[in-house]
């Protein structure tokens, strides 16, 4: 998605200042990533509830400017691409954050858009009252399927910021690996622990089972599958039990 995002604003916006700040508590490099895509740092340091990146405003302007830090006030537009965040799933604390967020960034006259994800479902009233928040302080809000966009207009009601758009990520003309084969690999079965660690005790069990068994499936069809591991080492241990279950599959 961060690719998908950064290629079309420096088509269309070619002079564009891009800015992102690294994220906290995963296992991913994400300054890494944001070197390699010439992406600004934005200082943020969110703890308790709390942003302590105010008080980089203490900081000269010539320190900031020599490690190319940008501040939360050089910030014009903000925009969400979170994916699937808001929601029961990944409880209040990311809705809690954004409904603070983003009342400062309206205050300050900032743009806020989040990017067509999944929203909710949303079934306590600790969570709607933040959703209801930032849902009223966002410019434009893109539901990427009609549930989510049910979910989110029940709590916010009809708006025409509120739209109903699919996932962008496919925008982005992709690079295969140099030794992908087209004629051995072509299914791919892409395991998601977020089915496993997100979802109720009875989809949770039924999901590796499931997977094992459309493997086992195109297996026997001939379909070759192969498994494609979309991110992280949980993605990969899954991968690798409906491998060695299905009968050894080609990653």
């Amino acid at each position: 998605m961060l690719h998908s995002v950064v290629e079309k604003l420096r088509n269309r916006y070619p002079d564009v200042k891009l800015t992102m700040a690294p994220t906290y508590g995963g296992t991913e490099d994400t300054f890494e990533k944001m070197r390699k895509l010439q992406l600004y740092p934005k200082l943020w340091v969110y703890r308790y509830g709390f942003d302590f990146s105010i008080f980089a405003n203490l900081l000269p302007k010539s320190f900031l400017n020599k490690y190319g830090i940008v501040l939360n006030s050089e910030v014009d537009i903000v925009i969400d691409a979170a994916g699937f965040s808001y929601s029961d799933q990944w409880g209040v604390g990311s809705s809690k954050e954004l409904a603070i967020s983003s009342s400062k960034w309206k205050k300050q006259s900032k743009k806020i858009i989040l990017l067509p994800q999944a929203f909710g479902p949303y079934n306590t009233e600790n969570i709607k009252k933040y959703v209801s928040t930032w849902a009223n302080n966002c410019d434009l809000i893109f539901a990427r399927e009609q549930d989510s966009y049910a979910y989110l207009t029940d709590i916010a009601g009809e708006q025409n910021k509120i739209k109903l758009y699919p996932d962008f990520t496919n925008l982005i003309k992709g690079t295969l690996p140099e030794n992908y084969d087209p004629s051995e690999r072509r299914v791919a079965i892409v395991p998601n622990y977020r089915m496993i660690d997100k979802t109720n005790k009875e989809e949770s069990e039924a999901y590796l089972p499931f997977m094992i068994k459309c493997a086992k499936y195109m297996l026997a069809k001939n379909a070759k599958p192969f498994i494609l591991v979309h991110e992280g080492i949980d993605d990969q241990l899954l991968a690798e039990k409906i491998s060695n279950q299905a009968g050894v599959l080609k990653f």
